[in-house]
């Protein structure tokens, strides 16, 4: 099974415009996809190691551009826009209820909205596609936003390319199970450490 989806995902990453196509999943990720680029990075690192940073690169920019649209529907036109498709989610799964997230979110954002970013960036602990709605509504400071944003999603992407590159094949299993829980673990400590240096 390993072999066909290892030949199946080296024919997508040989597609000429394969790396437009990762560009647009990850703008479209970071707004209202659940999952994440990796199913289309890691093939492209699977079959152009030696472009795997290129290519985390280009999700990175992505995700990043994703980010800028969401902020500015924050920012802009939260309740025209966000807030009825955030009720219609809501039905589905309760983590996307405006009514539980954005005031948590919103408080956190007038000490800690750089942060909250980064976290949200590197790993699944915020969900990036509401902290962006988040810090556009709470009216964060565009230039730190990108900048840490471009930041945080490089290093997620590249630590998969750059794995994947090494590893081959071995790596879809780390990538789809391990290193997403590790992504979360850490993001969890590192906002637990933050915060408790602000309190102490």
């Amino acid at each position: 099974m390993i072999e066909k989806l290892t030949e199946y995902m080296r024919r997508f990453a040989h597609h000429p415009y394969a790396a437009i196509w990762l560009f647009l999943y990850a703008v479209i990720e970071s707004v209202i996809f659940p999952v994440p680029p990796d199913v289309l990075l890691v093939p492209l690192a699977l079959a152009n190691p030696n472009r795997a940073v290129f290519f985390a690169t280009i999700a990175a920019i992505g995700s990043v551009v994703g980010g800028m649209a969401g902020y500015a529907i924050g920012y802009f036109a939260f309740e025209p826009i966000a807030l009825p498709v955030l009720r219609w989610m809501c039905q589905y799964s309760t983590t996307a209820c405006p009514e539980t997230f954005v005031p948590m979110l919103e408080r956190l954002f007038e000490k800690h909205g750089v942060w909250v970013v980064g976290v949200s960036a590197m790993s699944p602990v915020i969900p990036y596609r509401f902290t962006i709605l988040a810090a556009g509504l709470a009216h964060m400071a565009l230039v730190p936003f990108i900048i840490v944003s471009l930041l945080a999603h490089w290093l997620r992407y590249a630590l998969v390319s750059v794995l994947t590159a090494r590893l081959g094949p071995a790596a879809i299993g780390l990538v789809s199970k391990r290193l997403p829980l590790a992504f979360a673990a850490t993001g969890a400590i590192a906002l637990v450490i933050y915060l408790l240096f602000q309190y102490i």
